[in-house]
């Protein structure tokens, strides 16, 4: 075998190895050493995260805002035609008629008042519209009034209230951290800190949500998403500061930017053990 057909010799050979490969154990590729500790280091920090670590993660729930006042349904007291509607949107004082019917079997007008400061959101009859007692003519917000009393299994006051399944209303028990986000009247988005106050002791119907929040619509997307296994969920104010805001604007005559009934939304964060397990969706 000729010089050029050879293969290399083996001194030759171990040569080009040595020079292939960091020489870890020579004083010259210190640097060598220090990138493979801190590849070591990142392991066990990783490792140490994934089992000891935690995340914090955020959703978001429908709501219901409640605005430091409850929603309310103002109803016929008489039989006969509108005669008089007072306006929408400010904070009327108890004791002041909201509307007047002129009784159908003749007569003064009838004033339609309540015992608390009320605010109309809408109107569900018109000038002349005839009447029968008991009818819905208007749906509104009440003010002082204890939510207790108004039906509510609360009497603390509320920022919103969310109907949700019982696993859900557990995870929002559950949560160290609760806020509750609306748009308000003037188009800004109002934003206070929650707390959980307690649920309703039994589910609720679709009726009683509609009744609630006056869309049927959301009523029907609720039920149908907790599959008739619906909550109503009491949220209230961590900071007096907030509640105090919303009561400040409840006066008569004041225009409230945050209205009771309002759609709303309560950003849930969750704190989730395990992070590497939840990041890959088997755990949390």
């Amino acid at each position: 075998m000729s010089d050029a057909t050879a293969p290399p010799s083996p001194q030759s050979g171990s040569k080009e190895a040595q020079n292939a490969l960091p020489d870890l154990g020579n004083p010259t590729s210190t640097r060598s050493w220090v990138a493979l500790v801190a590849v070591l280091v990142l392991i066990a920090a990783t490792g140490a995260w994934s089992l000891l670590g935690q995340i914090s993660v955020q959703s978001e729930v429908p709501a219901v805002a409640a605005g430091g006042g409850l929603v309310y349904q103002v109803t016929a007291p008489v039989d006969g035609t509108i005669g008089q509607l007072s306006a929408v949107g400010k904070v009327i004082a108890k004791g002041t008629p909201v509307a007047r019917i002129v009784p159908t079997d003749g007569g003064d007008s009838v004033g339609v008042a309540t015992q608390d400061d009320v605010l109309i959101t809408a109107w569900e009859v018109t000038l002349g519209s005839p009447v029968t007692a008991g009818d819905l003519i208007a749906r509104g917000v009440i003010f002082g009034k204890d939510p207790a009393k108004a039906g509510l299994d609360i009497d603390e006051p509320l920022a919103a209230l969310v109907y949700a399944s019982e696993a859900l209303a557990d995870s929002i028990q559950a949560a160290p951290g609760l806020e509750v986000s609306v748009v308000g009247t003037d188009g800004k988005t109002y934003k206070s800190k929650g707390t959980y106050l307690s649920r309703g002791l039994f589910p609720v119907t679709e009726a009683r949500v509609e009744l609630v929040t006056g869309n049927p619509f959301f009523a029907r997307s609720v039920m149908e998403d907790s599959q008739g296994d619906t909550y109503e969920v009491y949220i209230g104010y961590e900071n007096e500061a907030d509640f105090k805001a919303r009561t400040d604007e409840s006066k008569p005559g004041q225009e409230p930017a945050v209205l009771s009934g309002e759609s709303a939304t309560l950003i849930v964060t969750e704190v989730a053990t395990n992070p590497l397990a939840f990041l890959f969706g088997s755990g949390g």
